[in-house]
């Protein structure tokens, strides 16, 4: 396959693949293609944590727009879930 790119085949047959890559890069994928997304934006998480994904981010440096979700529910099937993880509120 290639890098980002896992297949995966269950005992009871079920497969699919998971693609590691940028959730806001969607437009080579087909509509209503896709279970799930979860996205994890380059932040730093400063409470209750050592996690520190981007020491160089910006708030300005993120900002959600139409777009974004706008896309996520074009690739999404009926149904399927959309998962953000968002910087906390200070």
């Amino acid at each position: 396959i290639t890098k980002g790119v896992y297949c995966f085949k269950s005992n009871n047959g079920a497969q699919g693949v998971i693609l590691n890559g940028n959730a806001r890069e969607l437009d080579l994928l087909q509509n209503s293609s896709i279970h799930l997304i979860i996205a994890d934006h380059p932040y730093p998480i400063t409470k209750g944590t050592n996690r520190n994904f981007n020491k160089t981010y910006k708030e300005s440096t993120f900002k959600y727009n139409d777009k974004d979700f706008n896309e996520k529910a074009r690739v999404l099937i009926k149904g399927g879930f959309l998962v953000e993880f968002l910087p906390e509120l200070k």
